[in-house]
């Protein structure tokens, strides 16, 4: 998995009452927040072999989310909030969110 807002986004909490945000991020990003009774709680862990990867680093254009999350960021989503119980493997890389695929 590559940076997954496994326990939810702080973004998403923060901007839930945020027209513009509805409307870019549409229905699927409405219940990606950090409610433990949300649709994200829910999930629960996995129970086959996964591994997690996510960076530490914000690009400049996330700056403003990046202060909206507690902790190292990868602009989107926090690296403690990207785990997820049962995962198999974690690795954080000095990138931000859009370029971790390079």
């Amino acid at each position: 998995m590559l940076s997954p807002p496994n326990q939810g986004r702080e973004v998403a909490d923060a901007l839930k009452e945020n027209p513009f945000y509805q409307w870019y991020n549409g229905p699927a990003g409405q219940p990606l927040g950090t409610d433990p009774d949300g649709f994200v709680a829910g999930l629960g862990p996995v129970d086959y072999p996964v591994g997690v990867i996510t960076g530490n680093t914000h690009a400049l254009f996330d700056a403003w989310f990046s202060e909206k999350i507690s902790g190292d960021d990868d602009g989107k989503v926090s690296v403690g909030r990207a785990k997820v119980k049962g995962m198999s493997d974690f690795l954080v890389l000095p990138f931000s969110h859009p370029y971790l695929k390079h």
